[in-house]
């Protein structure tokens, strides 16, 4: 356990404020001088790889400027890149940059199966660590007290972890899992040995490990949580209700996991006691009546969860986080705004495409793209990236929409990922994985192909439900077994998918039986009601629920499997 207010935290607390400050104005200094950094950035990521198989490829030796650049390197997707990221998995030296990468990035297969992205140290040391103090500097700007003792700072944003996979010799995990700290600029803040960030000896599952995080702040004067999806803080609110007998528990004899860790609190424990007997259940606001400061993501597809939040968190301010992938930082918060922070022009070279609804995926095999400082306000962007880690002019596959100016720098949301159709709480489902699973799961169980289509339905928690244009020649016991083969199917296809289901952030799947000819029908009445027909497309995996009610309000269900 930390010792509240001891020496050696407060070193640590002076030492990581300083950091947090120094990188926070550097970010802000971006937004008047934003030219010289990009001129630095480019620099450091072409002329230091220059004589990389892949800057010899491209004549790195030769460019000068970011025209320059442009002309000789084309846009990539992941798949472009894959034959060199392979190269690298092999054991070539000197693929897409310098220095060799000491890990492989997970991504969560939102377009397929899971990408490896190479992370270099340098990459980590002079951008990934900086970006993250000058978050938390942002933060400490206008909540200074997140700082006042070891306490008051739940930070859910990584977990010290061993790889638990391996590509060959290379570590393959996601970004939010870190073993060790490079040190120096790389983030590291005085938490970072604490008992619930370091599960490099423990093997809790995801429920136990937000327990244990309770277990530990309980009783503390908590005045910030920060959390990647605002559903972990329902699941706080889950955890604190379902398991507070335990709780109440533990706090009384002073252990966890039937192990005297803590000092023995009876007071504390008949007073959370009596919270139960008044409320019901114990809330959050009543166990830390202090919290200032939620930072979550603020996307308009997690809008459920963020409605329900106030209540459950009353005078709570909501900021949002950084914003990006695995594969590169796109936004950072650099003030209270509450939906978006600017783009981070301290990370790399963004290039950016305009969006069109007709035509998503930009069909030119190199298409012009536009600066930051030629955007306009209320646009919607393909964003395409450079970065230290070898990825060059890379389609990250996010949308991001223009809300305003920081100085001459754009501040940017996040709208939703390219050719991504749902995603409650970081599953991110494509139409061709829903297609693809459904597909999986009739051949599974001997059933024909028939007309289906997926609605994501908000509820707590969400789950997807198919209508399924299924005949009377199908038996009831394949389409009772349809539900479980499709989400078998589709967590094969999409780790997250299967990770949310596991641990209670979705619920499973719902199939509901119309009869042939329903969506047909449907396509008909629109058409008769003046719709351009050409346009009433049939999608497999819908963007939200109007179809879906429109069938349940006609009563065309005839039966519903869970």
């Amino acid at each position: 356990m930390l010792i509240l207010n001891s020496e050696n935290w407060i070193k640590k607390r002076n030492k990581f404020i300083d950091k947090c400050r120094i990188c926070h104005n550097e970010l802000l200094k971006t937004c008047s001088e934003p030219d010289a950094v990009s001129a630095q950035i480019l620099s450091d990521c072409v002329s230091r790889n220059r004589e990389t198989d892949f800057g010899r490829r491209h004549n790195f030796g030769q460019i000068k400027t970011l025209t320059d650049y442009r002309r000789a390197v084309p846009i990539h997707q992941y798949a472009d890149l894959e034959p060199w990221i392979q190269q690298i998995l092999e054991g070539k030296e000197r693929v897409l940059t310098v220095d060799a990468p000491y890990t492989m990035l997970k991504t969560s297969g939102t377009t397929g199966s899971s990408k490896a992205i190479p992370h270099t140290a340098h990459w980590r040391y002079r951008y990934r660590g900086p970006i993250i103090y000058a978050l938390w500097g942002a933060y400490g700007k206008y909540f200074p007290q997140l700082w006042d003792h070891p306490y008051a700072t739940l930070d859910f944003l990584w977990e010290r972890e061993l790889p638990k996979d391996f590509i060959g010799k290379i570590p393959h995990q996601g970004i939010t899992n870190r073993e060790i700290s490079l040190g120096k600029t790389d983030f590291t803040p005085p938490w970072y040995n604490a008992p619930w960030v370091d599960f490099t000896d423990d093997s809790s599952g995801f429920m136990e490990r937000i327990y244990l995080r309770i277990r530990h702040f309980i009783g503390q004067n908590l005045r910030m949580l920060a959390v990647i999806q605002p559903n972990r803080l329902l699941l706080m609110v889950q955890i604190l209700s379902d398991m507070a007998e335990r709780l109440i528990e533990d706090v009384h004899n002073g252990e966890l996991c039937g192990k005297p860790l803590f000092e023995p609190k009876p007071e504390l424990s008949a007073r959370l006691e009596k919270l139960v007997q008044k409320d019901g259940i114990l809330l959050p606001k009543s166990v830390w009546p202090n919290l200032d400061l939620i930072a979550c993501w603020k996307s308009k597809q997690l809008g459920l969860y963020l409605e329900q939040i106030p209540a459950l968190f009353p005078d709570t301010k909501i900021l949002p986080l950084l914003t990006g992938s695995t594969e590169a930082m796109v936004t950072c918060p650099v003030d209270d705004h509450p939906e978006a922070g600017i783009l981070t022009l301290t990370q790399g070279i963004y290039e950016f495409i305009p969006h069109d609804d007709e035509n998503p995926d930009f069909s030119e095999e190199n298409p012009e793209t536009l600066s930051y400082d030629q955007l306009t306000v209320g646009k919607i962007y393909n964003v395409i990236t450079t970065q230290a880690n070898g990825l060059y002019r890379y389609d990250i596959g996010d949308l991001y929409q223009v809300v305003g100016y920081h100085g001459r720098v754009p501040r940017l949301a996040f709208v939703r990922r390219q050719g991504v159709y749902s995603s409650f709480n970081g599953e991110k489902l494509t139409e061709t994985q829903v297609m693809d699973a459904f597909q999986a799961a009739l051949g599974q169980l001997g059933l024909p192909s028939v007309l289906y289509s997926c609605f994501p339905v908000w509820s707590n928690p969400p789950r997807y439900v198919l209508i399924v244009e299924a005949g009377s020649g199908w038996p009831v016991s394949s389409m009772a077994g349809l539900p479980k083969e499709f989400d078998l199917a589709l967590g094969y296809l999409n780790s997250e998918y299967e990770a949310r289901i596991r641990t209670g952030r979705l619920a499973r799947s719902v199939v509901k039986q119309v009869a042939p000819g329903t969506f047909q029908d449907n396509w008909n009445a629109k058409v008769a009601q003046g719709a351009c027909a050409p346009q009433l497309k049939h999608h497999f995996c819908q963007k939200e629920t109007s179809l879906l009610e429109e069938i349940e309000s006609a009563g065309l269900v005839i039966e519903t499997f869970f």
